[in-house]
């Protein structure tokens, strides 16, 4: 197994609730194992093209799969969260980093 930092951030809707779920539905894969969370944080959008601010959180967490496979686990996450692509760092229920 792989060791990974996952960096979660939203800035519309519930953005609390986001960061948990993605965590949650990330911890859930069978090829992770779920390390550690960081505390939530608060920032200003980059660039100042979102209008919303940021929380942002970051996961730990050891992958099984490939690093292809991890990317498309954290592409459904933020598709299951709702986020549409729109402008590059506008707004966004949930962005996932790897």
């Amino acid at each position: 197994m792989q060791r990974y930092a996952l960096g979660l951030g939203s800035s519309i809707g519930d953005r609390f609730q986001a960061l948990e779920l993605a965590t949650a539905f990330l911890g859930a894969s069978s090829q992770a194992r779920l390390l550690r969370t960081s505390r939530v944080y608060e920032t200003p959008a980059w660039e100042a093209r979102a209008q919303g601010r940021f929380l942002n959180a970051a996961v730990s967490l050891e992958w099984a799969g490939s690093p292809e496979e991890l990317l498309v686990l954290a592409k459904q996450c933020e598709i299951r969260l709702g986020r549409e692509r729109g402008k590059h760092w506008g707004d966004r229920s949930l962005d996932v980093d790897i």
